[in-house]
């Protein structure tokens, strides 16, 4: 037996380095009080008290598995080995936002707790999907003892009552439901018609609503993976909305793009959401704009695209392709329209660009100049003169913020 258990501390070892998962044998009190008092942040996690776990391996059978889950999404995996209680982690299913935190702490009513310190305690936890985790020591064990039958996984929720739910619990939760599926179609209403209008403030909050105030999609953190499902059917929300608005398919399908990218990419569940309140600002202010100019859908793609890109070489032949006109048809389309050419429009607007840099920051006029997409900084202050009537040092001097 103490060779059997040599084996498997050895195996447990080999997890522990290739997962960064810490795994705890109970040999006694000591042991489970140690345990305790190094992972519990607050008194509020009854998940982490050793008389709450003694009594859970008490009434546990040693041919099951237990998954323990507290309020602020930690988990814990317990199971036998050779008669000795081993527990898998701390871990963590769910990647979470500020906002969820703070959604936790107001759920749970918890005053005095800090959310940044709250966020950082989560976040110090390795982040596995369960399923993965099941899978982890159900092959430990079946290495370990080929010849026992799979043990049942059981879960607990200590941020719920563990009994079961009587019929009456479950009536009252599927009429819940319903009311929150409402009320999800009466964000997802308000957040359309915010988006056609051109309100970002109002869109952003709807879809706060969205993500925060409906249990039933997130009920105390989400996934990274499950966000990002969630932002693709935001964005295809956000686009079908701005169509409808009349916005230019160019401009729709380059601010999704964007979005996209940016979603594909992120690493947290707060970037996801600065991403998406990114997106909904660049969709209303195409809208706005065109409400109030009522450029044709050729002018006003060709002015996103070069308020957007003109910080990169752009050029009238590269423009026209990707709106798909001659850049002949463009030049005068776009001249009888703003009363200006695509060339001088992007010129004009990378000086503004150059002049919010200088009276808002510190930065060298060479660095500006890069930033504004004029890479000749000589050659920006050529230009800089003949619309400002003055160099770009002195128009910070006078300007200054």
């Amino acid at each position: 037996m103490k060779k059997d258990l040599s084996t498997a501390e050895n195996m447990l070892e080999l997890l522990k380095t290739l997962f960064q998962i810490n795994f705890t044998f109970i040999n006694d009190r000591a042991s489970l009080d140690s345990f305790v008092n190094k992972h519990r942040f607050h008194p509020f996690q009854r998940m982490f008290t050793s008389e709450v776990l003694i009594k859970t391996l008490e009434n546990m059978q040693k041919d099951t598995m237990l998954i323990l889950t507290d309020a602020f999404t930690i988990r814990l995996f317990l199971f036998y080995l050779f008669d000795t209680p081993v527990i898998m982690g701390p871990f963590t299913s769910s990647s979470l936002s500020s906002r969820d935190v703070n959604s936790i702490l107001a759920k749970y009513s918890l005053a005095g707790v800090e959310s940044e310190k709250l966020l950082y305690y989560i976040s110090s936890f390795p982040s596995y999907p369960e399923n993965q985790m099941t899978h982890l020591v159900s092959s430990l064990l079946n290495v370990l003892f080929p010849s026992e039958q799979s043990r049942e996984i059981l879960h607990i929720n200590y941020f719920e009552n563990p009994d079961y739910d009587s019929e009456d619990k479950e009536a009252a939760k599927r009429e819940n439901q319903i009311s929150l599926l409402e009320k999800r179609y009466n964000y997802e209403q308000a957040f359309i018609e915010n988006i056609k209008r051109g309100n970002a403030r109002k869109a952003i909050q709807n879809l706060h609503n969205m993500q925060m105030d409906v249990s039933y999609l997130k009920r105390i953190g989400t996934t990274l993976d499950n966000e990002k499902v969630g932002a693709a059917i935001v964005r295809t929300t956000a686009r079908l909305a701005a169509k409808d608005s009349g916005l230019p398919s160019v401009i729709i399908d380059k601010i999704s793009s964007e979005n996209t990218v940016s979603v594909i990419h992120a690493q947290s569940v707060d970037a996801i959401i600065g991403s998406q309140e990114d997106m909904i600002r660049d969709f209303c202010k195409a809208i706005r704009v065109q409400n109030e100019k009522r450029y044709s859908a050729l002018v006003q793609s060709a002015i996103y695209s070069l308020e957007k890109e003109y910080a990169n070489e752009i050029t009238v032949e590269s423009l026209a392709k990707e709106l798909e006109v001659s850049p002949s048809f463009l030049i005068r389309t776009f001249k009888n329209e703003t009363g200006t050419t695509p060339g001088n429009y992007l010129k004009n607007f990378r000086l503004k660009q150059a002049a919010g840099l200088l009276s808002a920051t510190e930065l060298q006029v060479n660095d500006i100049a890069i930033l504004s997409g004029i890479p000749d900084a000589n050659y920006m202050i050529k230009l800089f003169k003949e619309q400002y009537g003055m160099t770009p040092i002195k128009y910070r001097k006078l300007y200054r913020v």
